[in-house]
């Protein structure tokens, strides 16, 4: 509606006229002092003019008046994704008659984002990752403000996936299996493994594991996943350094050896790993004579041989192992295996005269026992048993000696008891 005040004398009629900026014309009469315009456009720029008429002559035109309307509901309202620095320029046609722009950005989360401007773009920065926003523009000028602008949403660059494992298989031209908690939004992820070379093996899935074979055995790999949408790739996870290690030794073997002063020397063996500039380590760990309070934890050095040679006392229980080590890592260690050294010679041996038979204390692990007599022509075997004594009717003098075996050998002799005819001493 347009206003006016009337001409002091006479009966007029009025008209009004309005001009938009694209020279298009509006116009309504009245002999009132006012009147309507219909069919009034937003985003328009009118400039008014009212003139009056009687019978006999027209008055002169009115001062021009400038009216601006409405600005009109933004339009072609566009985000693009700015991949590398993560922001978002969110831009739309600008209005001709629109002094300033509030563009806000509600995110699925409850994010809120603002810009106001001038211009009919904004940049917005510090989005969260991974989320979907929601866009509308609304234009101001001095009274009115637009209806918003028709919702788009736009997706941020994919988060980082997270809590990355890598786990190595063993041996040489070896794989890494590798998993991580995926990011909303992403379609495709790449594991990577870069040496310290720069040599780089990958794989891609849809998925939040993926396996990555050819890794060589030695080689220390920084591993990290990278989520992509589509169209941007996120930044790479945090790093997880490890080597490709060897696998454990296999065909490990302790074969017992000499006995001396009431101990055997086993020497241990092994099979070469695949794997380059490999070196070894034997550990041992038992008890002595079956007493919990004499435990034993022992190992070697690292060696680039395939056997170690070990001093235990007789009378022990062991358990051993071989583990492998490169430049990059460790292997595990191998299966155990489990043994006994030579039982130490019996305590208490006796001799009783009357019913020649020879007697002594069980010894630990051993499995048969053997009765010697030694003389100054030699020394005979006299008897052979599971039990704890046996009969030696055809000795007559000299000394008897026992002592005790099993798998690993056959102990030292036991201290020597003396028989002479009719009677022992010891």
């Amino acid at each position: 509606m347009v206003q006016w005040h009337r001409a002091r004398s006479g009966n007029s009629l009025y008209i009004a006229t309005a001009e938009d900026q694209d020279r298009s014309l509006l116009s309504c009469n009245s002999s009132a002092s006012s009147c309507n315009f219909t069919n009034v456009q937003c985003d328009k720029e009118y400039t008014i003019i009212v003139a009056a008429s009687a019978n006999q002559c027209s008055s002169l035109r009115s001062p021009p008046y400038k009216i601006r309307t409405a600005p009109c509901q933004p339009s072609s309202v566009q985000a693009d994704v700015d991949c590398q620095s993560k922001d978002v320029f969110v831009s739309w046609d600008p209005s001709y008659v629109a002094q300033s722009y509030l563009l806000t950005v509600v995110g699925r989360n409850g994010d809120l984002k603002t810009c106001n401007t001038s211009d009919n773009n904004c940049t917005l920065t510090d989005l969260r990752c991974s989320n979907t926003y929601y866009v509308s523009v609304l234009a101001s000028n001095e009274n009115c403000t637009s209806l918003p602008s028709a919702n788009i949403t736009f997706q941020t660059v994919p988060c980082e996936p997270a809590n990355l494992t890598a786990n190595i298989q063993c041996g040489n031209s070896s794989s890494a299996s590798l998993s991580w908690v995926g990011s909303t939004g992403a379609v495709v992820y790449t594991g990577l493994a870069q040496s310290e070379t720069g040599t780089t093996v990958y794989c891609e899935t849809t998925h939040t594991s993926c396996t990555l074979e050819g890794l060589v055995c030695g080689t220390v790999y920084n591993f990290t996943v990278q989520a992509t949408d589509g169209f941007c790739n996120s930044s790479l996870s945090e790093p997880q350094t490890k080597g490709a290690a060897p696998c454990p030794p296999a065909g490990l073997r302790v074969v017992p050896r000499t006995v001396v002063n009431d101990t055997q020397i086993l020497r241990a063996s092994w099979s070469t790993v695949n794997c380059p500039n490999s070196e070894y380590l034997l550990a041992l760990t038992g008890s002595i004579q079956g007493n919990s309070q004499a435990l034993f934890d022992l190992a070697s050095y690292w060696t680039s041989r395939r056997f170690f040679e070990v001093p235990l006392p007789c009378g022990s229980s062991y358990s051993a192992t071989i583990s492998a080590r490169n430049s990059a890592a460790t292997s595990d260690k191998s299966a155990a295996i489990t043994g006994t050294t030579v039982p130490c010679a019996p305590l208490n041996v006796a001799f009783s005269a009357s019913s020649a038979e020879v007697a002594w204390n069980q010894a630990l692990f051993a499995t048969n026992y053997t009765v010697y007599g030694v003389t100054s022509s030699g020394r005979t075997k006299l008897c052979m048993t599971s039990q704890l004594l046996c009969s030696v009717t055809n000795f007559s003098s000299g000394h008897i000696v026992v002592t005790a075996s099993n798998t690993a050998g056959e102990s030292e002799d036991s201290v020597p008891v003396s028989v002479t005819a009719g009677r022992r001493r010891r």
